[in-house]
């Protein structure tokens, strides 16, 4: 029972911190751009996954450039770029870890409590696995609505279907000459020439916090 409400209050405790640092960003923004009053609303500390974020992804290249907020969206630009090559190496980590452990699993670990032990270890993975994929889907869905060009090499659309990479300890099989690991295996991060707004892009970060604090359970 202790520690369950030890884990609630560090759960609450991680809940107010991040309620007080996107108001004190959202105040932040809305004194630097008073035109954005009209799409600003009050955070509801208790239902932050609700929270309409006023990044400039959200609105289109027009909106923007009336609301005066067209070197933000360079920012987050440059932020979202960031993000999805984050969220594209904790997802080659997450499927490295996995091919690892469910074949050190299948080749090794025996009885019942030591399989369930193990399967959930898996499954930990795979979460893990889930979190990288939704995160970098929302940053290219926002670096699209910022101007990224859809047949970009670096950062393209991520099906469901491509979520592997070959066991390069496997013996081949008929046909995986032809099979090849997905393209972000390939892709290399590209370096960013810098951000306009320096101290704004520093604190849009609490943004990007939040984002992952949502896939990870805070809001839970």
């Amino acid at each position: 029972m202790s520690d369950i409400s030890d884990e609630d209050g560090m759960l609450s405790h991680a809940r107010t911190r991040l309620y007080d640092e996107f108001t004190k960003w959202q105040a932040n923004l809305l004194s630097r751009h008073p035109a954005l009053q009209d799409h600003i609303r009050c955070i509801d500390p208790d239902a932050l996954e609700g929270t309409i974020i006023p990044l400039p992804s959200l609105f289109n290249e027009h909106t923007r450039l009336s609301l005066g907020i067209s070197e933000l969206a360079c920012a987050e630009l440059t932020l979202r770029r960031g993000q999805a090559h984050d969220a594209l190496e904790k997802l080659r980590m997450a499927i490295r870890e996995y091919n690892y452990k469910a074949k050190f699993k299948r080749n090794h670990v025996r009885g019942q409590h030591a399989n369930t032990r193990a399967g959930s270890v898996l499954q930990g993975i795979k979460q893990d696995k889930n979190q990288a994929v939704e995160l970098y889907r929302r940053a290219y869905s926002a670096l699209l609505r910022l101007g990224l060009a859809s047949d970009d090499e670096s950062l393209r659309p991520l099906l469901d279907n491509q979520l592997f990479m070959k066991d390069p300890t496997k013996p081949a099989e008929l046909g995986d000459n032809r099979k090849e690991d997905p393209w972000f295996w390939q892709t290399e991060r590209v370096c960013s020439s810098g951000i306009e707004d320096q101290e704004w892009a520093v604190e849009s970060k609490i943004i990007f916090v939040l984002e992952h604090a949502m896939l990870s359970g805070i809001s839970g």
